[in-house]
């Protein structure tokens, strides 16, 4: 499987992430990432790729006509395969 991606970039550099709690409401310290979206190459059915990098590890979400495959986090991509959804 080949999947052509595109790196987009969606969060602002102000981009902020806070919680609230029983003390109020707290600013997250985030740690940035890289995000792609993207198709599964050579598919005739419609198919949707979005994955993130985080910290050296790789996040996926894979659609096509058989379902979603999730895949990740993963440390490195050798001997890692994609699980189902629901599986």
């Amino acid at each position: 499987m080949s999947l052509l991606l595109t790196q987009h970039r969606i969060l602002t550099d102000d981009f902020k992430l806070t919680i609230t709690d029983e003390k109020g409401l707290h600013e997250i310290e985030r740690t940035p990432g890289l995000y792609y979206i993207g198709i599964i190459e050579g598919r005739k059915s419609r198919t949707m790729v979005a994955c993130s990098v985080f910290n050296n590890e790789l996040a996926c979400v894979i659609s096509d006509e058989t379902g979603n495959w999730n895949l990740g986090p993963l440390k490195g991509i050798k001997n890692n395969l994609p699980g189902k959804e629901n599986e």
